[in-house]
């Protein structure tokens, strides 16, 4: 007996149910079975597709493909909007093609778990995330047990689930008992997609060809392969930061007899911390620009793009890349601080440092964090907060990359005497595997889609409130 709750209306298939009058075509949609790339070529084959409101959309929906299953983009109307006679008319129909597509349900199953409740996805999963939580292995997501951990909730908890389609059955949309199809394809077998573009565009007479638009993350049953990278994620510790969160006054904002006693005073502990050009520029590239992780390095990753071999990404040439393009004209970069040399903003020339921490040092931020429980009475202890992809620069950088860099932040080495370390002539490249390089592509889609819902917020925050 399923432990799924029957469905005998016919109420969500004229909901879902899609209409292309002018080629009569009827395609009654499935989460999770290739009905992005179906919805895109119907579209574009009844010549409904209106690109020009994809950017009023972008900050509610993950990525520019999702936007197809907005009415507003597709331009399809629904089964639905017409009335019960002409929606009858339609469904038996000689001249019409009723087509819909199905999927194994495992690995639809899979599918819908990795991307809304794995990849936490938006989408109306009511505690669904409290009910599959990611299970450790020696102190790693465990992807074998996680997906068990879902099976085990989706059957015992079946009823949570159902508020989201992606999890519903596939029977409750496509009814088979109550109407005729007239192309019903496997999307997961050879030519099942290929068939209806094929209808598509001999009823259009428009060259449509399906492309695959939702990438997960290629995992086919290997989590082994997961623990190989550490996606950095905007997270809380970053709202530190933030000057209500930290609650601490700038210099500038102190009057001029308040900033003297600060800066000349014995009684102040004057604190400033650098690290070595290299390491620094090395996870200044990795989150700025590998990883996009702020709106404003969109041209500098353009400027400082990857570098594919054999068609994979390579770090290695990929960081070299960013050296090169820096080293040749660094007035781009400089508009973000974090590519700015550190002697720039750190001024032993004009402040009389107490205490200059080498972060990259062993034990330098602890006997800061220890001069901080002296002076405050409160056990303060450091903690890593933020999180890269855990690659060393070592592995990445050869002498050639760091003698650019060292070139680019001379004055660095001048003001601070840092060591010039040595590097190898040669490192070998540094290729992500495909499960890696899918993770980095989701991530950079995840945070474009944050900064979009942010700048969305701000405009309403803005026109609402002034």
């Amino acid at each position: 007996m399923s432990a799924f709750p029957a469905d005998t209306s016919l109420a969500a298939l004229t909901r879902k149910t899609l209409v292309a009058p002018r080629m009569k075509v009827l395609y009654t949609p499935t989460t999770k079975v290739a009905s992005t790339t179906i919805k895109w070529m119907l579209a574009e084959a009844e010549g409904t597709l209106d690109l020009t409101v994809i950017p009023r959309l972008m900050a509610a929906i993950t990525n520019r493909s999702q936007t197809i299953h907005n009415r507003h983009v597709s331009g399809l109307a629904k089964l639905s909007d017409y009335s019960d006679r002409e929606a009858r008319a339609m469904l038996e129909s000689a001249d019409w093609l009723h087509v819909a597509a199905l999927r194994d349900p495992v690995a639809r199953a899979y599918s819908a778990w990795e991307n809304r409740i794995f990849m936490r996805a938006s989408g109306r999963v009511a505690g669904g995330f409290e009910l599959t939580p990611d299970v450790l292995v020696d102190g790693r997501i465990d992807m074998t047990g996680s997906f068990a951990v879902f099976a085990k909730a989706l059957a015992e908890h079946t009823d949570a689930f159902m508020l989201d389609h992606h999890f519903t059955p596939q029977s409750h949309v496509v009814r088979t008992d109550a109407v005729r199809y007239d192309l019903l394809v496997r999307v997961d077998q050879p030519g099942g997609v290929d068939s209806i573009a094929a209808q598509f565009r001999a009823r259009s007479g428009t060259n449509v060809q399906p492309r695959r638009h939702n990438e997960s993350m290629g995992v086919d049953h290997r989590p082994e392969m997961a623990e190989r990278l550490a996606v950095m994620h905007v997270s809380q510790a970053q709202t530190i930061h933030h000057p209500r969160v930290h609650g601490l006054p700038r210099l500038a904002d102190l009057s001029e007899p308040e900033q003297h006693e600060v800066l000349y005073s014995p009684d102040w502990l004057r604190v400033a911390s650098v690290r070595d050009p290299i390491s620094r520029a090395y996870s200044a590239w990795e989150n700025r620009i590998f990883l996009r992780a702020h709106r404003r390095t969109t041209k500098l990753a353009e400027l400082a793009h990857d570098v594919l071999t054999d068609g994979k990404v390579d770090l290695t040439a990929s960081f070299a890349n960013f050296a090169k393009v820096l080293g040749d004209d660094a007035d781009p970069f400089m508009a973000d601080h974090h590519f700015q040399p550190q002697s720039l903003l750190v001024r032993p020339d004009l402040v009389n440092y107490s205490l200059l921490v080498r972060v990259d040092q062993a034990g330098e931020i602890d006997s800061f964090a220890r001069i901080v429980s002296e002076r405050s009475g409160k056990q303060i202890v450091a903690s890593r907060l933020n999180e890269g992809l855990g690659v060393k620069v070592e592995r990445v950088c050869d002498a050639h990359t760091a003698n650019r860099l060292m070139a680019t932040y001379e004055m660095d080495y001048e003001t601070f005497g840092f060591t010039r370390r040595s590097w190898p002539a040669i490192v070998e490249p540094y290729l992500l595997g495909d499960m890696e390089s899918r993770l980095v592509t989701h991530y950079r889609s995840l945070f474009a889609r944050s900064i979009s819902v942010s700048r969305e917020s701000q405009r309403r925050v803005g026109a609402r409130y002034g």
